[in-house]
């Protein structure tokens, strides 16, 4: 019964490991278009706008995008695991 569980584990590493990298992915990005918009809006004569107002909102949505393909791939791995469990059993 051990094979079930380091494999479940295994999905977790690895669904946290994807929501890491994802994560810091979008977030360099996400960073990086907020500075060049707040160097445009200067640039304009604009007001900046705040990184409560401009880049939180933005990172919230990453953050929440990459928790659905991090839960994606753990379900995915829960439910591979679950099916081979029960055709190992029937065998």
């Amino acid at each position: 019964m051990q094979s079930p569980r380091l494999a479940l584990g295994l999905w977790l590493v690895l669904a946290t490991v994807l929501f890491m990298v994802r994560f810091d992915w979008r977030t360099k990005q996400v960073a990086q278009e907020f500075a060049v918009e707040q160097l445009a809006r200067s640039a304009q004569g604009r007001p900046t706008v705040s990184i409560n107002h401009g880049f939180r909102p933005r990172l919230r949505v990453e953050a929440q995008r990459a928790a659905a393909w991090s839960g994606l791939v753990f379900a995915t791995g829960v439910a591979a695991t679950a099916w081979a469990s029960r055709s190992r059993a029937a065998l």
